[in-house]
């Protein structure tokens, strides 16, 4: 019987031990669901969290992106409805009237000038050389307006051939420099232009420059030129160069020697909201009074409106030219070649150079040619 009793006993303690097993892995598979259920939970809290990010970054940018479009629009609307745009086109073609090297600025195509959330303000135009009654377009120039650094531009030139330079230069007469001195006798006139124009034929154009031995009045060299069937287009302005200062270029070869210079063009006048009022095609008796005025009212333009590369010189050039007046040392000429070959007979010029030759279109210096 006790035997019996124990047997029971030890069944029902199995029982009651499988039981608590039992339990515990019921237990257990319960942790692990609520381990698995914790997890999911977590990730889809994250990615919550990076949605909810994500679209808060979202919708900053679009509102700031919308700010800024809001910021530019006035921008704008103000810049163009007042004279800023004006004024740095006016900069740029002032640049080149004075700077340019007988070049000129488009002032009848514009491009319209742009502005950026710096302020700062840019324009491209493009740049032509006269060659007879051609408009021959000869580069660009770029003009910036900056808040901070000023004013700054570049002239970018485009030459017809590979390894040419289509541009002009003007040695500076020695008694420019030295009181006194003079060129050797031996300095002539450049055999092998004269040459190159003798082969053209008589139905072209050309435009040519020449340096003259002396110093002249704008006036005196007009005179000397005014026989001729042939426009004057521009003359280098001596402004003190090597002997008031020394420039950012010059060149010495022999006796000769080479300066950047100030350039006197025709007239080209602007109102007081810097819109252009007036532009002249050449240089002539009757403008040249005005275009001397207009050349130093726009370096002291220049001057006043901020700061650009090279200013101390032009400084420096205003100053010398106030006191000595304004003298030229050359010009560029355009006309027939037939014409230009006659210039050869004047002894005060020499140092001649060839530009652009172009199919014949030529109304005449005084425009009543055929």
């Amino acid at each position: 019987m006790s035997d019996q009793n124990k047997h029971r006993q030890e069944q029902e303690e199995a029982e009651q031990e499988s039981l608590l097993q039992l339990k515990d892995w019921e237990r257990q598979a319960e942790d692990n669901v609520d381990l698995r259920l914790d997890k999911r939970q977590f990730r889809r809290m994250i990615w919550k969290t990076r949605f909810t990010i994500f679209k808060s970054v979202i919708v900053t940018g679009l509102a700031l992106l919308f700010l800024y479009a809001i910021y530019m629009i006035i921008v704008n609307i103000v810049y163009h409805e007042t004279a800023s745009a004006d004024k740095v086109q006016r900069y740029a073609i002032t640049m080149v009237n004075t700077h340019g090297q007988g070049m000129r600025a488009d002032t009848y195509n514009w491009a319209t000038p742009t502005i950026n959330s710096l302020l700062k303000q840019q324009v491209e135009l493009d740049m032509y050389r006269i060659v007879g009654d051609w408009n021959v377009k000869s580069g660009k120039v770029r003009a910036t307006l900056d808040p901070f650094t000023g004013f700054n531009y570049t002239l970018d030139f485009d030459s017809r051939y590979l390894g040419t330079n289509d541009r002009f230069s003007f040695a500076v007469p020695p008694g420019l420099l030295e009181e006194g001195a003079s060129f050797n006798a031996m300095d002539n006139s450049s055999p092998q232009i004269w040459n190159r124009l003798s082969r053209i034929g008589d139905g072209y154009v050309a435009d040519m420059s020449f340096s003259t031995r002396y110093a002249l009045s704008p006036e005196e060299l007009l005179a000397m030129v005014e026989r001729y069937d042939l426009s004057v287009l521009s003359m280098p302005v001596y402004g003190g160069e090597l002997k008031a200062f020394k420039p950012g270029y010059a060149v010495r070869s022999d006796s000769k020697q080479w300066v950047e210079h100030l350039t006197l063009q025709p007239p080209v006048l602007f109102n007081s909201e810097h819109r252009q009022e007036m532009a002249s095609f050449a240089l002539s008796i009757d403008n040249v009074a005005l275009a001397k005025s207009t050349l130093l009212d726009n370096i002291a333009w220049l001057l006043e409106e901020g700061r650009y590369n090279g200013q101390d010189n032009d400084r420096l050039r205003l100053q010398y030219m106030e006191q000595h007046g304004i003298q030229v040392y050359g010009a560029i000429v355009t006309g027939p070649v037939r014409e230009l070959e006659k210039l050869r007979e004047e002894q005060a010029f020499y140092e001649f150079q060839l530009g652009q030759v172009e199919l014949w279109s030529w109304s005449g210096a005084d425009g009543d040619g055929g």
